[in-house]
This record gives C-alpha cells, sequence and structure tokens, in this order.
C-alpha cells in the first residue's frame, strides 16, 4: 500500500531533531517529524540524544511503528501516543511540574495512512505533504506556529538579517520565542505534539481521494525550504525533482543556497541549516 522510494534525513548542526517514518505490518503509515528546537536555559531528559526536542522526535516515531492505528479515529489514536509520550517524559524528568511552559518538549508532524478509497492525513504545525494524482499536486498541510521562523515576525526578521550567525540570531529573538513558546498547548494558545494528550483534539485531518496510485512527498519544514524561503521551485515541481534526482541531490541543491546566504539577508532565519527530512512515497488505494 505504501513504497517508500526515496528517504532523506539530514541534520542542520551537530543535533538532528527530525525523524522520519513508516510501517508496513498491520495498517500501513508513515510520517515526519520536526522537534522545535528548544528555548528553555537547558535540556532536561539527561542521557538521551542530545536535546528533548530530539528526544520527543525520536520516541514519538518508535511508538508509531510500534502501535497499529487500524481504523482509529486520528485523534484517538494520538491522544494514546501522547499519552505514552507524556508517561515516558515525566519518567525521565522529575520535576516536570516545575517547567515553565516554554521548556516542554513539542514537535510538528505530518502522518498519513491509506484509507477506503483515499489517503488520509494528519498533521500540526509546519510539516507538508504533497500528494500528485493524475498530474494534479495538492498541498496538504498548515503553516501553523511551530517552526522558528514561523514564531517571529517581520520586526524580528530584521533583527535577525543583523545578527552574524545562529547564536547571535537565537539571543536576538529569544524572548520573543518563549513568549510565543508559552502559548504551547494552552487554552487560546495552539496545539502541538509533545506531552499533553488533549493537543491530540487539535490535530488536523485531510482526505485526499484515491482509486488508484498517488505519489506522496512529505517534507519538514527545513526541506521546504526550497519552496517558501528560496523559492527555487513550488510544489508540484519539487516533487518532480525528487523523483528524477532524488532526495539526496535537493539536500545539497538546499545546503549550497543556505551556506550562500548564511548572513541570512535573502532568507532571513534563525537557523543558518535547519534539520531537512523528506520522504518520497507511491501510495496505492484500495
Amino acid at each position: 500500500m505504501i513504497e517508500v522510494m526515496d528517504a532523506v534525513n539530514a541534520p542542520g548542526a551537530v543535533i538532528n531533531e527530525d525523524r522520519i517514518g513508516h510501517r508496513t505490518a498491520g495498517t500501513p503509515a508513515a510520517w515526519v517529524i520536526d522537534g522545535a528546537t528548544g528555548v528553555a536555559e537547558r535540556e532536561h531528559v539527561l542521557g538521551g540524544p542530545g536535546s528533548d526536542a530530539a528526544w520527543l522526535a525520536q520516541t514519538a516515531c518508535a511508538l508509531l511503528v510500534r502501535r497499529d492505528p487500524g481504523a482509529m479515529l486520528v485523534q484517538d489514536y494520538f491522544a494514546a501516543v501522547i499519552a505514552e509520550i507524556r508517561a515516558a517524559y515525566a519518567a525521565a524528568v522529575p520535576n516536570l511540574a516545575a517547567l515553565p511552559a516554554y521548556a516542554l518538549p513539542s514537535a510538528t508532524i505530518t502522518w498519513m495512512r491509506p484509507v477506503p478509497g483515499a489517503i488520509e492525513f494528519a498533521y500540526q504545525g509546519d510539516c507538508t505533504a504533497v500528494v500528485v494524482v493524475g498530474g494534479v499536486a495538492r498541498v496538504v498541510g498548515i503553516r501553523a506556529p511551530g517552526s522558528w521562523e514561523a514564531l517571529i515576525d517581520e520586526r524580528d526578521r530584521a533583527k535577525l538579517a543583523r545578527q552574524s550567525d545562529d547564536k547571535a540570531r537565537i539571543a536576538a529573538v529569544i524572548d520573543e520565542l518563549r513568549g510565543a513558546r508559552s502559548r504551547l498547548n494552552q487554552p487560546g494558545g495552539y496545539w502541538m505534539l509533545g506531552i499533553e494528550p488533549a493537543a491530540a483534539s487539535g490535530i488536523a485531518v485531510e482526505r485526499v481521494p484515491l482509486a488508484g496510485e498517488a505519489t506522496v512527498l512529505l517534507a519538514s519544514d527545513g526541506l521546504w525550504r526550497l519552496v517558501d524561503a528560496f523559492r527555487l521551485y513550488d510544489a508540484s515541481g519539487l516533487v518532480q525533482a525528487a523523483r528524477a534526482r532524488g532526495l539526496a541531490a535537493l539536500l545539497a541543491e538546499l545546503r549550497q543556497v543556505e551556506t550562500e546566504d548564511s548572513a541570512g539577508t535573502r532568507a532571513p532565519r534563525v537557523k543558518e541549516h535547519d534539520d531537512a527530512s523528506g520522504m518520497l512515497l507511491r501510495v496505492l488505494g484500495r
């Protein structure tokens, strides 16, 4: 039902906070998860993969492999997954109750599974899916707050453009980032994959009709910079390039343009290089 034709999962720096995954046993599914780089004073999971965001992405990915969604409603499935994540985080971080909201780990996700007559997508944040059916491309996903870039406004982008490196850029907007992250999974705020099971009720679900075969590209916001930050491709063109040249070639192209714009004047951003992940899939309807 789902065939992985190509995949890439590349760190932007030392720690990779993206994860990609798929399952073939039982109910097939595939996903891209982008852990939101922390804005707290320190990391709280000791002995993990380098950061709380990477721990969250890794833990969620493992649970999505292990837990068969079957015919469960998406919201019920993810509520169960997040409940397990919370239990694991509470065991690893005994002072959880004392942490400020901005210190809690979160991630964006796009997840998909075939269902009768369609592909069902579930998403929170700024990971993106492009579905090509019969030569027509359709973008699935929302540009909700979640990524570093989405949490800053034009005034802050001007601050970023005046900084020389990632560390200085983070310092320039840290108060804005913490203020925005404090609204994470709070009433009146925004919902993201994290350690709050109630966030599952805010997952968006969309179905794309499918009678035969589709090509799907799942992309984290780091890979999607080729479309929205540097405007080298539109959604359809990105899928065509992925099929023709491969995701590794697109990653190399991305890293080159990011390096050429290291000062962030063309595309103001917090991190010069972001983690970039994608999966190119062939999906057969049922």
